[in-house]
């Protein structure tokens, strides 16, 4: 069977964090690889500059920093929500690795890295993903992070810390205890409002419910919004909010949906954008979800509309 492909953003920072040993010059641009491939270039990566390089391979997030993806992921006002978020992104991607959190409060969390199906992930692998969620949670807003491996063999001593590693083992590394001492949310991100929020009014007190809601949920179209949630951030309860959208003659799952549907149209103008990344951002829950909406909101599918709009060059 095929090996999954694995996203061009995954195989960038790679590429960079290989890019950064003596005695590599090259910078060539790189697109998806399948994960035997990518194994084989972490692997030269921890033979040039050991394990600990993949620990901050996440550093070289910047190389793909304008990515929808990677600004949609980054647009987060918790470390519980990126981690939702980066389970939606593998299961969009049909990812066979996955996370699964063990317990998260308010100044740590521990993760398990676990495949869904076939081999587990490898020790290399296992440090190059847990490199990139420190890397995304410090870019959030926590600070002082830490890392250890419970499972290690030497013990659970930190492996990561002031933003450095620290003997990294070779062993045990597919459970994670991450630690922070506050965390102060970093939005808006620089690039955000160019890609996906379009200059949206942060004054909401002259805009009907409906047009409140929309304004919300549209600052993070990538997350999976809960009525609950929309009602805290207007300060209203949930059954005002649900009360006044009934009013308006807008269903909450309605507004949602347009909201979705509308912004994956801005994003398909762009030929440089992947369907999967459009889908992605926008919020829907895998390809099939958003293929299957944006046809019933519009009479098209993505690929088909892109393709209607697509205007032949001057």
């Amino acid at each position: 069977m095929t090996d999954v492909v694995l996203h061009p953003a995954i195989v960038a920072i790679a590429a960079a964090a290989l890019a950064d040993a003596p005695g590599v010059d090259s910078t060539d641009s790189v697109g998806p690889v399948d994960r035997q491939v990518h194994a084989g270039l972490l692997d030269e990566i921890v033979a040039r500059r050991g394990p600990g390089a993949l620990l901050e391979a996440g550093r070289h997030v910047d190389v793909v920093a304008n990515e929808p993806l990677v600004l949609s992921l980054l647009n987060t006002d918790s470390p519980g929500l990126l981690f939702d978020k980066i389970d939606r992104l593998n299961r969009f991607l049909h990812s066979h690795h996955r996370h699964v959190v063990v317990r998260l409060d308010a100044e740590g969390a521990e993760l398990e890295h676990r495949s869904t199906t076939g081999p587990p992930p490898s020790p290399m692998e296992s440090l190059f993903v847990c490199g990139l969620y420190l890397e995304m949670l410090a870019r959030i807003g926590c600070h002082n992070l830490t890392c250890s491996f419970p499972h290690a063999s030497t013990g659970p001593r930190d492996v990561f810390c002031d933003g450095a590693a620290e003997e990294v083992p070779g062993d045990g590394t597919g459970r994670w205890l991450f630690g922070w001492t506050t965390f102060d949310p970093t939005r808006p991100l620089p690039g955000l409002d160019d890609v996906l929020l379009r200059n949206l009014p942060t004054d909401l007190t002259d805009r009907s419910t409906t047009g409140q809601v929309e304004a919300v949920i549209r600052v993070d179209l990538s997350r999976s919004w809960r009525l609950a949630a929309v009602a805290g951030e207007l300060a209203v309860s949930p059954r005002t909010l649900q009360r006044r959208l009934r009013d308006d003659g807008r269903p909450f799952t309605e507004i949602v949906r347009s909201a979705r549907v509308d912004a994956a149209k801005e994003l398909l103008a762009d030929p440089n954008r992947t369907l999967t990344d459009v889908g992605y951002v926008t919020g829907f829950s895998d390809a099939a979800h958003f293929a299957r909406t944006f046809k019933t909101a519009t009479g098209s599918t993505p690929s088909r509309w892109r393709a209607a709009r697509a205007s032949p060059s001057d």
